[in-house]
């Protein structure tokens, strides 16, 4: 997945940070078009996960509030990756709004009230990008490079996946996706649950097991 992401990098691609953000957040794409900034704080290194945009057939892109749920409203804790990524697109959005001034999109009316739209991920006048358009172009990517059956919501199950094989707890990736309950992540997941769950049992076997010749201070361990 780094090699992926690197050739992204090298290729200047205009969703490489998109990419990024998937891959060491685990969010799902409408999440981070939908991304807010003041719902970043880059100096406590975390952000909310409160909206998420969609096309909806008649109406265009809308922006769509997460329920105010524990698994809706999610608290994701940021990498220093990213948080350097964060800052770098702080600054050149704030460069981009002082050079084209009124012509940056501030926000929309909705039911005749003006919401500002403050987002991370956009245009460069900062209006949204179509999550469509955005899985088009890596889907165009990703065949360049010669790879198949992956698209841009399987950077999510990787972190996803990565997670649970480092051995975190099973509430922890449930939280950290936006899953009400523990028994989804396990049920998407549960090859990596397994996985996890094999190589534990082989380590104890290694370092326990009555046949393992394991010494400590020199001598052999007995059993209990």
């Amino acid at each position: 997945m780094l090699k992926f992401l690197e050739k992204a990098k090298e290729a200047n691609h205009r969703d490489y940070r998109k990419m990024v953000m998937a891959f060491y957040t685990g969010m799902r794409r409408g999440e981070i078009l939908g991304l807010h900034w003041p719902d970043v704080d880059l100096d406590e290194t975390k952000l909310m996960v409160r909206w998420t945009l969609q096309r909806i057939k008649g109406q265009g892109l809308k922006f769509k509030p997460k329920p105010k749920t524990k698994a809706g409203y999610r608290v994701i804790e940021l990498p220093k990756t990213v948080v350097d990524m964060l800052k770098e697109i702080q600054k050149e959005q704030a460069e981009t709004k002082i050079f084209i001034s009124k012509k940056y999109w501030k926000g929309e009316m909705v039911d005749g009230k003006f919401v500002q739209r403050d987002l991370v991920f956009c245009r460069p006048n900062g209006k949204p990008e179509s999550p469509q358009e955005v899985s088009r172009r890596f889907h165009k990517f990703v065949i360049e490079q010669d790879i198949t059956d992956f698209s841009f919501h399987n950077q999510r199950h990787t972190n996803l996946s990565l997670l649970i094989a480092d051995g975190v707890d099973d509430v922890t990736p449930a939280s950290h996706a936006g899953h009400a309950k523990p028994s989804t992540s396990k049920n998407m997941y549960g090859h990596a649950f397994e996985r996890k769950k094999r190589e534990m049992a082989d380590q104890f076997e290694k370092k326990y097991g009555p046949n393992n010749g394991q010494k400590q201070n020199g001598q052999k361990i007995k059993a209990q």
